[in-house]
């Protein structure tokens, strides 16, 4: 895809054309010959990522035929203790295939089993997960292993992710078991599920990791331990000694093995060992006011690596609602260079400076700097998922920008990681569910699949507008407190998901491509739509916040409507889009006005949304019927597949 952003603002490529600090002209030479062989090896296992990302899609014929899929999915159910039926055979495709837990969530919400009996049944399902995703890591390794493919350094690279990961795999366990199905249940159940008096106490009583310069941290490497009535702040190593002690092992037998070899390729061997080093000090650290820093550590030695094989660290912190401990997930992602290039980047710093402009911002202030300074810095890495263990088992995002660190980002820029194909496949090969015909007309639907169907570039080009704008409207109207300031009552993140989507939105709104205007709204609408069946789900719960701004929007500008059949109608004509794009221009100003303000994101929230009963609910009548409604059906019919024609 063209790329508009003025060349000064492009991301520097991670090829060995550009200069490396300390390297000789003589090496440079050798370097760039064998990135030649090196870039086609790494289509070739591009390639190799592909089939096994198909072989996993292929899973979906297990819903309609007997086979070797139906086998692997039985597998799982009988794993889990499950019973098979049609349902529970979805479930487990979404579970094996999209590494996703909501479709067995919404069936356990529907026989009723008690939350103990729950987390045991998904424990199960993750290990059956887990096993059979390690199988095909480990037959990756042996296919590029036998073909010869990449340098001896990239293969031993491999094998110490992998090794490292299935400590990792442990270690999720043993975490999600203590703190998200323990520890957090009981706080919620202590305040009587009220979720502001659990962070007023935890700040009451100093028990959140310290960042930079002493302030309290927007996120955590530690976890709480009862002692008598109260807590005790422990970090990872003393809380998990044992898990711990199996990833360092495996780091430095990681960094051992890397010693001997030489990366001829990008001559970024010191910089990778550099950043296992870093990660083996920040597991190893015990005083939990200086985690934050030692982490900050491995985010810098991790900007340092330029390369097309990034591998991951514990990033985010979604699964835990109250003090944003970091989940342990590691992976590895493969750029992929010759897929599209991306244009969001200079749509988002128009609109920026823009309504920077309007909001008298100062070019001067720290708000200002810090948010251009975070986009223009940040590197772009269209990938694909290549190995991917412990929390990511649960789930891989659509895109992802990191690290969190504002005062990292500050200086040395963020990542993005964009895995456009991976979505792309998985939308073509997910079958048709009823819940979409039972809640969306006929011609809306149809719109959708015009778009996931038809070609790749019209796809990517939508991708890129929503999904890496979205990515890139992270990085804007932060400054180095912005998140622990605005997350007094826990809900930061539950608006930052709007304010990233809103941020690419708004951004296409000011420069729209007559041909993308309709496929834009028919996605923001059906993503919109679909994120209500996350209502209960903790970790996601920013994502349906966000889907409730949306849908007031979207429903209150007549782009939308409820129909006579009770279907959600799209109404796009030029008075709705007109109406549509000043309702997303003067909602994203506000907000943008409350990140420059710093207030309780609970006070934008509560403009759209109410809490009730642990759940958030749309604060327009009309919404909220919908809304309910919406997720009635998808309780009852979530994991029911479409088997009638139109």
């Amino acid at each position: 895809m063209p790329e508009n952003v003025p060349e000064s603002t492009r991301e520097t490529p991670a090829t060995v054309e550009t200069p490396v600090p300390g390297v000789s002209m003589d090496v440079r030479s050798l370097l760039s010959a064998n990135a030649l062989s090196m870039r086609a090896d790494i289509d070739r296992v591009h390639s190799l990522i592909a089939k096994r990302t198909s072989d996993l899609n292929s899973l979906v014929e297990g819903l309609s035929k007997p086979g070797t899929a139906r086998d692997t999915l039985e597998a799982l159910l009988e794993r889990a203790g499950l019973e098979k039926t049609d349902k529970t055979r979805y479930a487990a495709y979404v579970r094996l295939a999209n590494l996703r837990e909501d479709g067995l969530k919404n069936h356990l919400e529907e026989i009723g089993l008690p939350a103990e009996e729950k987390d045991a049944v998904l424990l199960k399902a993750f290990e059956f997960a887990e096993e059979y995703h390690v199988r095909l890591h480990e037959a990756l390794i042996s296919e590029i292993e036998g073909m010869g493919l990449l340098t001896p350094f990239y293969r031993q690279l491999l094998r110490g992710v992998h090794s490292t990961g299935l400590a990792f795999n442990r270690f999720h366990k043993a975490w999600n078991g203590y703190l998200i199905n323990g520890l957090n249940r009981k706080l919620e159940k202590r305040f009587g599920g009220d979720q502001g008096a659990v962070m007023g106490y935890l700040a009451e009583n100093g028990l959140f990791d310290r960042g930079h310069g002493g302030e309290i941290a927007d996120r955590s490497y530690s976890v709480l331990r009862e002692c008598g009535d109260g807590y005790v702040v422990l970090a990872y190593v003393d809380a998990f000694p044992r898990e711990v002690a199996d990833i360092v092992a495996a780091l430095d037998a990681f960094v051992t093995s890397l010693e001997g070899l030489e990366d001829v390729v990008y001559g970024q061997k010191d910089a990778y060992v550099s950043y296992l080093r870093a990660l083996k000090t920040a597991f190893l650290e015990t005083d939990v006011d200086s985690l934050v820093a030692r982490w900050a550590d491995v985010d810098v030695a991790w900007m340092g690596i330029r390369t097309p094989f990034q591998i991951g660290h514990p990033l985010e912190y979604y699964e835990d609602k109250f003090r944003k401990a970091v989940a342990p997930e590691w992976d590895l992602r493969l750029k992929n260079d010759s897929l599209f290039e991306s244009n969001a980047k200079g749509g988002m710093e128009t609109a920026f400076r823009k309504f920077a402009g309007e909001l008298g911002l100062s070019e001067e202030s720290e708000a200002y700097v810090f948010s251009l300074s975070s986009l223009n810095r940040t590197q772009l890495y269209v990938s694909a998922p290549m190995f991917y263990y412990g929390s990511c088992l649960t789930g891989l995002p659509s895109a992802q920008v990191v690290p969190n660190d504002a005062e990292v980002s500050k200086r040395h820029g963020k990542k993005i990681f964009s895995f456009a194909e991976n979505v792309l496949k998985q939308y073509r090969a997910r079958p048709q569910m009823k819940l979409n015909r039972l809640t969306v007309e006929k011609g809306l639907r149809q719109k959708r699949k015009d778009v996931v169907f038809g070609p790749d570039e019209r796809f990517y080009e939508l991708y890129d507008t929503e999904t890496i704008g979205h990515e890139f409207g992270h990085t804007l109207w932060m400054e180095l407190d912005t998140e622990s300031r605005m997350n007094a009552s826990g809900n930061s993140k539950n608006v930052e998901e709007w304010k990233a989507t809103s941020g690419g939105v708004v951004a296409f709104f000011l420069n729209p491509r007559e041909e993308l205007k309709e496929p834009v709204v028919v996605d923001l609408v059906m993503r919109s739509i679909g994120l209500i069946g996350w209502m209960k789900e903790e970790e996601v719960r920013p994502y349906y916040c966000e889907a409730l701004i949306h849908l007031d929007i979207l429903f209150g500008s007549g782009t939308i409507f409820i129909n006579g059949d009770g279907l959600v109608e799209l109404n796009l004509n030029g008075d709705t889009y007109e109406a549509l794009k000043s309702a997303y221009l003067r909602h994203y100003g506000k907000l943008a006005e409350a990140y420059l303000r710093k207030e309780d994101a609970s006070i934008f929230l509560s403009e759209y949304a109410v809490s009730e009963n642990g759940v958030f609910l749309p604060k327009d009548g009309a919404v909220r019927k919908f809304v309910e409604n919406y997720y009635a059906l998808y309780e009852e019919f979530g994991n029911a597949v479409d088997t009638e024609t139109e």
